[in-house]
């Protein structure tokens, strides 16, 4: 098969849709950490807040804007319309002292507004035991499937060992990118 345009708009490639001749449905998004973030807990799960989505001027790291936006509040990320998303993060940061070898990055999902969270992906960085500021970098790419927009929620938290670290701010700090690769779920 190829690419199949129908008449009232969608578009298929291989029997999958893609999107509309109107340019809604698929979207590419970019939110970014507005200040540097330290964790405030040892041995627990610290929930990150405060992201704003970068504008589509930078097109190299921004937002393609198509109509369907993520919205966010308090930290928690809500879903325009069901599909496939890919979801990557991307943190920097740095931790100092202690005798904490490893920080991770987790990406928590609910499928029922908020009332129980699940780890749905983690992202983890390890670093040597030397005192002094060490270095955090995390890639954490997943795929969802959104079958319920209404209800699907998701936010972004650290975890890490004896001691706090600090994740940097900023669109080359940490981001969060949003694809919607498929406006159909499987």
């Amino acid at each position: 098969m190829g690419i199949t345009i129908f008449p009232d708009g969608r578009i298929q490639k291989n029997g999958l849709e893609i999107g509309t001749q109107q340019g809604g449905g698929l979207m590419h998004q970019t939110w970014y950490l507005t200040a540097t973030y330290t964790t405030s807990a040892v041995n627990s799960d610290n929930y990150v807040t405060g992201w704003a989505k970068l504008s589509p001027v930078n097109v190299q790291y921004a937002s393609i804007d198509t109509g369907e936006d993520m919205s966010v509040s308090s930290g928690v990320f809500t879903f325009p319309s069901t599909g496939i998303y890919e979801v990557v993060s991307k943190v920097a940061g740095s931790r100092s002292g202690g005798s904490n070898k490893y920080c991770n990055w987790r990406t928590f999902m609910s499928v029922d507004s908020g009332s129980n969270w699940n780890i749905r992906d983690q992202g983890s960085s390890c670093m040597t035991n030397f005192s002094g500021t060490n270095t955090i970098n995390i890639y954490s790419p997943t795929i969802l499937n959104i079958t319920n927009a209404t209800t699907t929620r998701l936010r972004f938290g650290t975890y890490g060992g004896n001691n706090n670290f600090s994740i940097s701010a900023g669109g080359f700090g940490t981001t969060v990118t949003f694809r919607k690769l498929s406006v159909n779920t499987m």
